[in-house]
């Protein structure tokens, strides 16, 4: 990967955050049903919402948009907020009340299974569409000020950025719509309910060459498209790559940064990739990341670096996480032996050798799935992408269209994973469903 040759510049600033208005409201909703429908989980029943759990945009003339979201259970704690599963609503049609009436009841909407913000409920035979809710307390929001650039700001600022952008067809989930009212702002995403690659690959073990490959053909898809917007995301692994169905998304981090580029006016005028000429390195930006997938000059934080770069070693991890199961190192700093051997000695055939020999002496114990090869076996061309992507210096890596175009990502078969059902929830309680 040849470095940028312009000077080294700050990021770009992220555009201003437009928060839409919203209202939450004590109203009633309604799951349409026919006779017969067996409607076991308490979410399903006819019922009425916990008290300001539905979540409306406020129109310029004070009506309320035909959309609303019912907000469920807490799925996972965020930095100043939760992440909450949630219903799309629309109006009940039988309803006599007007869009400015904040009684006017609402019900859920029934869709087809191979919508990709579908979720089935009850035995399977109806379905009803979902959205992920971040929510964000926006006095804690307040609170954290400007200590930090990689605050969930940051991350909404992204969102709402690519929104017009159709990320989703490009393996990166995008933001749905960006609300707020006087204590929370909530930003509606696409549903995502079978968790993500890591923790599938903690079930099934690693995978076969097919179905890293299937995975990691999506995977470059989404960096291709961050790219293309002109975002490095320093917070990439595999945990944020998240699965619906057989489809898989890269879920933005709140550590992306714009990176700069030179525009026509020479090497003093700094702009975006739309008006940009030559991209350049960014300036020190401080640690951060997942430890386990940062390049060794963000872990150093000594000296500018490229941003693009960033994304190869991240990939060159994630696949190496699919394939063998494990990461490759700790932390890339020479204090590890394991990344002195792979990334600057260039010797990860060598470690590999000595993973088959430790291999051959343990009892592989662990339960697998069918996609999981009984031991360590990995073609040439594998390692070297692999080693081809984990370079300590990042000028020697490849880039991604250079990722793009290798024998390994091209040429071999592909194997779609077995596909990991998630445990039946009630989406109000939490509780698993027998």
């Amino acid at each position: 990967m040849s470095a940028p040759s312009a000077p080294p510049s700050a990021p770009i600033p992220f555009p201003t955050l437009a928060l839409l208005p919203a209202r939450r409201l004590n109203a009633y909703v309604d799951v349409p049903h026919v006779e017969g429908d067996d409607i076991s989980m308490a979410t399903l029943r006819r019922r009425d919402s916990v008290s300001g759990n539905v979540v409306v945009r406020v129109n310029a003339d004070g009506s309320f948009s035909s959309k609303a979201y019912w907000v469920q259970r807490k799925v996972s704690k965020v930095t100043c907020g939760s992440v909450r599963a949630g219903y799309v609503l629309r109006p009940m049609a039988s309803s006599n009340e007007d869009a400015y009436s904040a009684t006017r009841p609402w019900e859920v909407i029934p869709t087809s299974s191979s919508t990709a913000n579908a979720a089935a409920m009850d035995d399977g035979s109806r379905n009803y569409e979902m959205v992920t809710i971040k929510m964000f307390d926006r006095a804690k929001l307040s609170a954290l000020g400007n200590k930090t650039v990689d605050g969930p700001l940051t991350e909404l600022s992204v969102l709402q950025m690519i929104a017009d952008m159709h990320p989703e067809a490009h393996h990166v989930l995008g933001g749905v719509e960006l609300l707020s009212d006087d204590r929370y702002i909530y930003c509606i995403m696409p549903y995502t309910g079978d968790g993500n690659v890591l923790e599938y690959i903690g079930n099934c073990g690693r995978l076969t060459e097919g179905a890293a490959r299937y995975f990691f053909r999506q995977i470059l898809e989404g960096l291709s498209f961050i790219e293309s917007a002109g975002i490095c995301d320093r917070g990439l692994s595999l945990a944020r790559v998240l699965l619906n169905g057989n489809n898989s998304f890269i879920s933005v981090s709140s550590m992306c940064l714009r990176v700069p580029y030179t525009s026509s006016g020479g090497e003093n005028s700094v702009t975006d990739i739309s008006n940009g000429i030559t991209r350049r390195l960014i300036t020190p930006q401080g640690q951060c990341g997942n430890q386990n997938y940062i390049p060794p000059e963000i872990l150093s934080n000594e000296g500018s670096f490229d941003g693009y770069a960033v994304h190869t070693w991240a990939a060159g991890v994630m696949l190496f996480v699919m394939l063998f199961g494990k990461e490759p190192f700790i932390w890339a700093t020479t204090d590890d032996s394991r990344y002195r051997t792979i990334a600057v000695d260039g010797k990860l055939s060598e470690r590999v050798d000595i993973w088959l020999e430790e291999e051959e002496k343990t009892e592989l114990g662990a339960e697998r799935c069918s996609s999981h090869p009984p031991h360590l076996a990995f073609s040439e061309k594998a390692i070297d992408l692999l080693q081809k992507m984990l370079r300590a210096d990042a000028k020697e890596r490849l880039s991604l269209s250079e990722i793009m175009e290798h024998e390994w990502v091209v040429d071999g078969e592909v194997e779609m994973p077995p596909s990991l059902a998630p445990t039946p929830r009630d989406m109000v309680t939490g509780e698993v469903q027998s």
